[in-house]
């Protein structure tokens, strides 16, 4: 049984090694159209779905094989994506990560949606959270996975909160047009869940509850 655990390993080694040479190689073809797009919009579009690759790289780094099963470390994962973030931010603006994702694994299906919701979330407040400051900025991002015994589910709560500037007032998540909004939006509604925001004169917090099958979690 120990002999076929490791090979059952090795075999996903193997199988994340291949997919983050496609995922690399497809980052690499997308980041050369990106810089001879004649069109800035089309670039900045070529670079935005470069991120979305590399996000997803940062997720096969988090796969982990337990219990006949291939699992996701969402934290580590949220580790290695805003460290991605971080380093290609342009503006030269500090800021610090708070990471209080939980550390429970969760199913590769699953936690490919719930990676999509996190770097949204992060890419949108690096984005736009911290326009014009250069110091004392922070992010928290939080996931919590919370059983339901009596409905046979688990709640995951994504919540990404800043010290920054919020967003616009009186703009609603449903009306946010953006490529990485709707993503979320979709993720949402493909579990029945809800989406909610709160902009204060200290900042933004965006909130996303999930309802998960019980089995979505190790």
């Amino acid at each position: 049984m120990q002999d076929e655990v490791e090979t059952q390993a090795r075999l996903l080694e193997n199988v994340t090694s291949r997919n983050v040479a496609t995922l690399s190689w497809i980052g690499e073809v997308v980041g050369r159209q990106a810089d001879t797009l004649p069109d800035a919009l089309s670039s900045e579009m070529a670079k935005v779905s470069l991120g979305r690759i590399e996000a997803f790289v940062c997720l096969e780094h988090a796969l982990r094989y337990r219990d006949d099963r291939v699992l996701a470390d969402l934290r580590c994962f949220t580790d290695e994506c805003s460290a991605m973030l971080l380093s290609r931010r342009s503006n030269g603006s500090t800021v610090t990560l708070i990471n209080e994702v939980s550390d429970t694994l969760v199913d590769a299906e699953h936690a490919a949606r719930l990676a999509t919701v996190i770097y949204e979330l992060l890419a949108n407040a690096l984005d736009h959270a911290f326009v014009g400051r250069e110091y004392g900025n922070f992010l928290r991002v939080a996931l919590e996975l919370t059983p339901e015994p009596r409905v046979g589910a688990i709640t995951a709560t994504v919540t990404v909160e800043d010290n920054g500037i919020g967003l616009p007032e009186g703009v609603s998540l449903e009306e946010y047009e953006t490529a990485g909004f709707s993503l979320i939006r979709e993720v949402t509604a493909h579990y029945g869940g809800r989406a909610a925001h709160k902009t204060t004169s200290g900042g933004s917090s965006l909130r996303v509850e999930l309802t998960l099958p019980e089995d979505a979690v190790a």
